[in-house]
């Protein structure tokens, strides 16, 4: 989870007392927060007009023109797929930097000693999974907080499935 310059970082904030532990904590919270609320403000930015354009090409299929039922699908599956390559790339930016505090509040609250009890209700060590593959050491998964964030990242899939089901659609109920 974390590198070697990282392990030795987390060895001297370790060192600190549990005052100073619990500031970087909240701090990391809070940044975790803001990051959340961009992260949340731009995937919404992203699903209303997306589900907009899904909208348009549901109401296309239902007509009887082929123009209508399989062009206007079309031109929204494209529209769509531009929307998802524009707006990735903030949307990756943000799920990159929530992880990053994600990653130190799990590895500082893991690593803590129990008597710190400040520190502990801080991490998520009830929804942690331990994951060991052959000789490598121990991995630390945060399977919710990874689950939580799928949906977006898998958008130009979802969209190329999505829309070309209602394409094929269109074509079938298409009268040749």
């Amino acid at each position: 989870m974390l590198t070697e310059p990282e392990d030795k970082l987390l060895e001297h904030l370790l060192k600190k007392d549990e005052k100073e532990l619990f500031d970087l904590l909240h701090a990391l919270h809070a940044e975790r927060m803001l990051e959340f609320q961009i992260y949340s403000s731009r995937e919404q930015w992203f699903w209303v007009p997306w589900t907009t354009f899904l909208a348009g090409a549901l109401l296309a299929v239902t007509k009887d023109e082929p123009i209508i039922c399989i062009g206007v699908p079309v031109v929204t599956m494209l529209t769509a797929l531009l929307l998802a390559w524009l707006r990735l790339p903030g949307l990756k930016a943000s799920y990159d930097a929530l992880n990053a505090r994600h990653k130190w509040v799990v590895a500082i609250t893991e690593k803590v000693a129990d008597d710190k009890a400040l520190i502990l209700p801080l991490g998520f060590r009830s929804r942690l999974l331990r994951q060991k593959l052959g000789d490598e050491p121990t991995r630390i998964l945060d399977d919710i907080h990874e689950k939580g964030f799928k949906y977006p990242r898998k958008v130009m899939l979802w969209t190329i499935v999505i829309w070309g089901l209602l394409i094929l659609l269109g074509c079938l109920s298409w009268k040749f």
